[in-house]
């Protein structure tokens, strides 16, 4: 009874004092039922030029869904006041507080302490606010406490296992995971994982799994689940990806080879034409097979990755098989033509082998024109180094038809001296020498 009067008398005695207005407001705010307990601030603002000394507040809520069970002022403007609570009768809520010290700032009058019931809705409303004795005037803004029940995981996500580079497919329907009892309309969102391995995507209600080539570990994907009432719950897909061999390859292998009876001719560049995902070059193995009669042979040379293939007049296929460390393999044919000198030439003119050119002219300033011939369509690079060996220079480097072929090269933006030039097609490389003077 004494801290009562001690309050009152705060109150009275505080100076009577002319303000506009100041407002203090309550938030809505959504509580899961989960939770017992919870802290609803009271605010003040607009509070410029004003001084409250004192402040009195009641509130109406409904006691079948929440209870008000106290107050804090610690950390709040109130933190100096004597304040008094009164919560005899069902359903309302009573606080007042002075002190001498002015509060003149806006923020966080005081903290009341509700516990939940039950499920529902209450309005949490002003009965009764009164600032000093009246001055300023005081816009008061209600508010509103939802209790509501979380949403659950009904089917966990568990743990999927998976081969290397699966194919896409839906994993869940989040639907039969997840469920609130409030609403059907969920909405799922991905909190993380780590798309190095997997992608995952969530279209409407169901989640997709979409494989990184090449890619195998383990990963966690969290999906999250909120209701209208932005309550969440989230549950976790542990995802093995298992390592699958994947076979070695030989790529820009020419589909047919045609060369004179009685010469060797060099298919070059293997080491550069084949690969593996898992094994470096270094540990793929290199085999051939040869099916034709005794007019031709062929050899590989496994070190500097070159087959060079001599005979007579006739025709044979030779089958290219690269191997890595766990038993897989790809084999390449290609088809072998030996021809007599004078028919080196078909009837389109096409030339039965690569041929580089010396270029013209020789030495030059500042163009020069470079010419070569095709037996086959093939990749073409043509690049020039000075004599520490640095590409200074691309000429060309794309797809080419077969047949005879003319291009330049402009080195005006290089000083005099000696360069090389260099042609790669497929199976063939070939460097000369030129000369430009400035």
């Amino acid at each position: 009874m004494k801290r009562k009067l001690l309050i009152l008398l705060f109150f009275l005695s505080a100076p009577i004092l002319s303000y506009a207005q100041v407002t203090i407001n309550l938030p809505d705010t959504v509580v899961s039922s989960d939770s017992n307990q919870l802290v609803i601030p009271v605010k003040i603002s607009d509070t410029d030029g004003a001084d409250i000394y004192g402040y009195s507040m009641q509130f109406t809520f409904d006691p079948e869904v929440i209870s008000i069970t106290g107050f804090s002022v610690e950390n709040t403007l109130s933190a100096s006041f004597l304040t008094f609570e009164n919560t005899n009768t069902s359903g309302v809520y009573f606080i007042s507080g002075a002190g001498s010290e002015a509060i003149n700032s806006d923020g966080v009058l005081v903290n009341i302490i509700i516990e939940t019931n039950s499920l529902g809705t209450s309005e949490l409303k002003f009965a009764d606010l009164l600032v000093n004795e009246g001055s300023p005037e005081v816009i008061s803004k209600n508010g509103s406490v939802v209790v509501n029940t979380n949403p659950v995981v009904k089917s966990g996500l568990g743990m999927i296992l998976l081969d290397e580079d699966f194919d896409e497919f839906f994993a869940a329907n989040l639907d039969t995971v997840f469920f609130d009892q409030e609403t059907d309309s969920l909405s799922f969102d991905l909190f993380e994982h780590e798309e190095n391995i997997l992608i995952a995507e969530i279209e409407g209600n169901l989640l997709r799994l979409v494989p990184v080539e090449n890619r195998f570990g383990s990963t966690k994907v969290i999906v999250t689940a909120t209701d209208e009432n932005q309550l969440i719950v989230y549950d976790t897909l542990s995802v093995v990806v298992k390592p699958v061999n994947d076979v070695p390859y030989i790529s820009d292998l020419p589909d047919t080879v045609t060369i004179i009876a009685g010469e060797d001719y060099k298919l070059e560049g293997l080491l550069e034409l084949i690969g593996d995902v898992e094994d470096s070059v270094s540990e793929l193995s290199l085999s051939i097979v040869l099916e034709s009669d005794d007019a031709i042979s062929a050899t590989l040379n496994i070190s500097e990755g070159f087959i060079t293939i001599s005979g007579e007049v006739g025709t044979g296929v030779l089958k290219v098989t690269v191997s890595d460390q766990d038993g897989g393999e790809t084999t390449v044919s290609v088809q072998i033509e030996v021809i007599l000198l004078d028919a080196i030439e078909d009837q389109r003119g096409t030339p039965y082998k690569v041929i580089l050119s010396q270029n013209y002219p020789n030495p030059f300033n500042p163009s020069t024109n470079i010419n070569f011939t095709l037996p086959l369509s093939s990749e073409v690079s043509i690049k020039v180094y000075d004599l520490t060996g640095r590409e200074v220079a691309t000429v060309i480097d794309k797809r080419m038809t077969s047949g005879m072929h003319s291009v330049s090269f402009d080195a005006s933006s290089l000083t005099s001296g000696v360069y090389f030039y260099k042609l790669v097609t497929t199976g063939f490389s070939e460097t000369k020498q030129m000369l430009l003077i400035k």
